[in-house]
């Protein structure tokens, strides 16, 4: 039975937890020294390889900044507990949209080692790729198109940031209203500019290779990597006052649950393109999987449907287990390196579609634990840089004024 007591929000300290902290991000600037010198030498042996791997540490990066982003957008229209203590840890992922922007511009440089429509030779196989390139998959429209998105996203976060600096602060009136408008329009924008996105970034690998699923498809899984890190940041901040009294078990359980919920929705997309293309068995259609699926790209695709779903599902069936924060660190943890995974089997079946290139897949994961060190870093620095909880948001007293455990 639940019982209520009455939280003193008075005598709490909002100060993050900077000793604890610190040494996180001291790690994490370690992990991105070493691997971000072991990523030069890749690059220097073979930048073109190695380029193509960068492109999966950018979408995946981009996937754990936009992800949190997508949950505090989210969270602004309803409200809830759920979301009230782990605002600041959305909003220091989403503050790393500089770092995702400034990422981008590599793959600018280095596009015509990734994207086949960069070489106008590929593009003359039928009258559609034609088409194709002049009024599309084209470097202009991809640059445009790209800083449109990242001003979007940017955007977003900048009124984020203004109105969540504002509840730090004593004011008169009701940011509800204004709140749940950006909520409502913002999560329409993200996933209008991220679908776009994830057409010129990842489906034109394969110029002219046609799925509505598709977009939708990286929308939840940047939802599955941002609650994921947001859990993880969880289960570290609930040690320390006052996260230790405002984060409870049912804090933990209900976004355990966002996070059962957005992997199956993950699954629901990916089953539905899979049907979907291979009901209608149409070539131009079904070589996205006839490249994933033959050799060792299907035991990939089999390692990611038991992994990436069927197992975390069954584990998060457990009632009990979403209620402890170390456990579900556990869980988040395992589906952020399944994210990778994924986006390593979408993305890597394009240069070598034969095989798994042994010599040069260890590229992947080295240029992205160099971003990742650097993207932790930040998100580090973030939830430094501000109070735990936005001080004087109105619904601190409405929820934790009768809170319950």
């Amino acid at each position: 039975m639940h019982t209520t007591h009455t939280v003193d929000l008075e005598t709490l300290d909002y100060a993050p937890p900077k000793d604890g902290l610190q040494s996180i991000y001291r790690r994490s600037v370690a992990v991105a020294g070493f691997f971000g010198i072991v990523s030069v030498v890749a690059f220097l042996l073979d930048s073109r390889a190695a380029m193509q791997a960068y492109l999966v540490g950018f979408l995946f990066f981009v996937g754990l900044t936009l992800g949190p982003l997508a949950w505090l957008l989210i969270w602004f229209m309803p409200g809830g507990r759920w979301g009230l203590s782990m605002r600041r840890i959305f909003e220091a992922g989403a503050r790393n949209i500089p770092y995702a922007a400034l990422a981008f511009v590599p793959i600018l440089i280095g596009y015509k080692s990734i994207y086949p429509w960069a070489h106008p030779e590929a593009m003359q196989g039928s009258e559609h790729l034609k088409i194709l390139s002049k009024g599309f998959l084209n470097f202009p429209g991809f640059l445009v198109r790209g800083l449109l998105y990242f001003a979007v996203f940017g955007l977003i976060v900048l009124l984020v940031n203004k109105y969540s600096k504002i509840q730090d602060k004593p004011y008169s009136g009701w940011l509800g209203t204004k709140l749940t408008a950006l909520g409502a329009v913002g999560v329409l924008a993200y996933i209008w500019a991220m679908s776009f996105a994830s057409i010129d970034w990842i489906m034109s690998l394969l110029p002219g290779w046609p799925s509505t699923m598709f977009p939708l498809i990286i929308v939840a899984g940047q939802g599955i990597a941002g609650m994921s890190v947001a859990l993880i940041a969880a289960s570290i901040l609930v040690k320390y006052e006052p996260m230790n009294i405002l984060m409870d078990d049912v804090v933990f359980h209900d976004n355990g649950k966002l996070l059962f919920a957005n992997i199956m929705l993950w699954a629901y997309f990916s089953y539905s393109q899979w049907l979907i293309i291979w009901a209608g068995n149409l070539p131009e259609e079904i070589r996205f999987f006839l490249d994933r699926v033959k050799g060792a790209w299907g035991g990939v695709a089999l390692f990611v449907a038991l992994f990436h779903f069927a197992v975390p599902f069954a584990i998060l069936l457990s009632q009990s287990l979403k209620k402890k924060p170390a456990k579900l660190a556990l869980v988040a943890g395992w589906m952020i390196f399944m994210r990778f995974v994924d986006l390593f089997w979408i993305v890597a079946p394009t240069f070598n579609p034969d095989h798994i290139n042994l010599g040069k897949v260890w590229m992947y994961p080295v240029i992205a634990l160099a971003m990742g060190g650097i993207w932790a870093a930040l998100f580090v620095r973030n939830l430094m840089s501000r109070p735990v909880i936005a001080l004087y948001d109105p619904r601190l007293v409405e929820i934790y004024g009768e809170a319950h455990e």
